[in-house]
């Protein structure tokens, strides 16, 4: 099973980490806003309220064990 981190759960992330899960993919999703947390955590394997800059929190929650990290953090172009 293929797993991957989606970090950042504006629409494209949360798309995205949805869309994986659905497909049997394992999805840990992160973000620092708990709205987004609590929305998603029904709909991905793991979702955790984390700062993705903080290197011993991605470290903690073994992030460097996923196959790929899907970074989908930026701002609204609308």
């Amino acid at each position: 099973m293929a797993k991957f981190a989606v970090i950042g759960l504006g629409k494209l992330g949360m798309t995205v980490a949805t869309t994986l899960y659905e497909n049997g993919a394992e999805v840990i999703a992160i973000d620092t806003d708990q709205k987004l947390i609590d929305e998603i955590s029904g709909n991905v394997s793991v979702a955790i309220n984390m700062n993705s800059t903080n290197e011993k929190a991605l470290k903690i929650n073994k992030i460097q064990d996923v196959d790929a990290v899907i970074l989908a953090i930026g701002n609204n172009i609308e």
